[in-house]
């Protein structure tokens, strides 16, 4: 399986290699932000039961997709997709949104971990949170 973090509304994705942020991403201080996870089988068998623990100091707000099942746990949000996916085919799109509020925080991560009944993946972005002047 692999598993990609899309960026939207609110989440800025830097592009400064000359301060090391090439790549970083950046939630809105104010308001919301919000992101895509998107799971496809690359394995060569039926794929069903999806699990996905999405790690992250973001307060998540909402989270919405077809067949999606998600709930609150500590360190982020659990999710179940029970469809049966077939090879190169992509999971529903679990759409996101979140807030933060904790001011200068560098050096976090956005993670996505995964595991189906045929495999196990993990992604994950850097993520810094700053409050508006810094």
């Amino acid at each position: 399986m692999s598993i990609d973090l899309i960026p939207g509304r609110g989440m800025e994705v830097y592009d400064e290699p000359n301060y090391d942020l090439e790549g970083v991403w950046h939630a809105a201080f104010t308001g919301t932000s919000t992101f895509d996870v998107v799971v496809t089988n690359t394995g060569y068998a039926l794929d069903d039961d999806l699990n996905l623990f999405i790690s992250t100091r973001l307060h998540v707000v909402g989270y919405e997709g077809d067949d999606w099942d998600c709930w609150d746990v500590e360190g982020g949000i659990q999710c179940l997709n029970q469809d049966t996916v077939v090879h190169d085919e992509a999971w529903p799109t679990l759409h996101v949104e979140a807030r933060q509020n904790f001011g200068w925080v560098p050096d976090d991560t956005l993670d996505a971990y995964g595991s189906s009944s045929t495999g196990d993946a993990h992604t994950g972005v850097p993520l810094w949170y700053a409050s508006p002047g810094q």
